[in-house]
């Protein structure tokens, strides 16, 4: 149960209790800017009162529950996002940039700088990032595929069976091999994500669940934003959050070897794009 959900469960409480409670319900986007002091103001209570009730809610103190109040905002934000039958156009197209601010957001929080700084500094000492990717992922794995191109490596997206198991019986050096699963329960990512540790090649999963088979088979796991029903935008939350993964991690390369990625997109547009 999350915070918002224990603020609503006001069975065990006391009058005094449910008073707050109510109060931080209808002003929770304004509590991460009160003070406990102005907080027991508000509510016609004092400073010791908010910081027990605080303390009943499982909070250490009063900053730990602001944090935790903020990250549950976020999460109600995003299935709050549904799309109502009819619904004018502009605002689906409000509720659609409201989305895809709010999942970026989440995704950076939950983020570790230097996990993606290590990741980055591995992806440029090789040459080969592999994609292993299926169904609806694919098209993140092609995208992956496009964009550490532009950073200088050989990246391929394995979407068929017989080629990804083709690709665990092949020797590997120089490479990193990059995983993609929503739920990390997907048996033939997770399959292949065993041999690739048998033979000991570099691993990571970007997975809605940090706690999945797949992420207890990789090297590293990145956890991207995980929603289950498909009227709160279950695969479009995924792929904004990978995509944004992968930005960060391409713009980490960029910014490390900026000149000589560069030069390259610039040889390559003259070949190419011209």
């Amino acid at each position: 149960m999350n915070l918002i959900e224990r603020l609503k469960n006001q069975e065990k409480m006391n009058e005094t209790q449910q008073s707050i409670s109510q109060y931080i319900l209808q002003h929770s986007e304004e509590i991460p800017q009160m003070s406990a002091r102005t907080l027991a103001k508000k509510t016609y209570t004092n400073a010791s009162t908010i910081i027990r009730f605080i303390k009943k809610l499982g909070y250490e103190n009063y900053n730990d529950f602001k944090v935790h109040l903020v990250r549950d905002l976020k999460d109600a934000q995003l299935e709050d996002v549904k799309i109502r039958e009819k619904e004018m156009s502009i605002s689906i197209i409000d509720k659609i940039s409201e989305l895809e601010k709010n999942v970026i957001e989440k995704t950076k929080n939950q983020l570790s700088v230097q996990q993606l700084e290590r990741v980055a500094q591995h992806f440029q000492k090789i040459t080969y990032i592999d994609f292993i990717s299926n169904d609806a992922n694919t098209c993140l794995g092609d995208y992956g595929c496009h964009l550490f191109f532009l950073a200088q490596k050989i990246a391929t997206n394995y979407t068929a069976t017989n080629l990804q198991l083709y690709l665990t019986m092949t020797p590997l050096k120089d490479h990193a091999i990059v995983l993609i699963s929503r739920m990390g329960e997907d048996k033939r990512v997770v399959k292949v994500a065993r041999e690739f540790r048998k033979k000991g090649v570099y691993t990571i999963a970007i997975t809605g669940r940090v706690e999945s088979t797949l992420a207890k088979c990789c090297d590293e796991v990145i956890p991207a934003i995980h929603i289950n029903s498909f009227a709160d935008f279950r695969d479009m939350i995924f792929q904004i959050s990978t995509q944004y993964i992968f930005n960060c991690i391409f713009s980490l390369m960029l910014s490390d070897n900026y000149r000589s990625i560069i030069e390259f997109n610039e040889a390559y547009g003259e070949v190419y794009i011209k």
